[in-house]
């Protein structure tokens, strides 16, 4: 994962091979390149999430 800010967007993006973007509330993270307020985070894949069907829960 990569947290940017404004700026170092298209930077952040050279570092991941499949980019995922997610703009970011409240953060009190700071930029990976120049340590300002962060406001982009940027992964590789989505975040995994369980999904449920009437079959898994029996």
């Amino acid at each position: 994962m990569v947290i940017v800010c404004q700026k170092h967007g298209k930077e952040g993006l050279k570092h991941l091979h499949t980019p995922h973007v997610e703009k970011m509330k409240k953060c009190k993270g700071t930029c990976q390149f120049c340590n300002q307020k962060a406001e982009i985070k940027m992964f590789d894949s989505i975040p995994f999430q369980t999904i449920t069907t009437p079959e898994s829960t029996k």
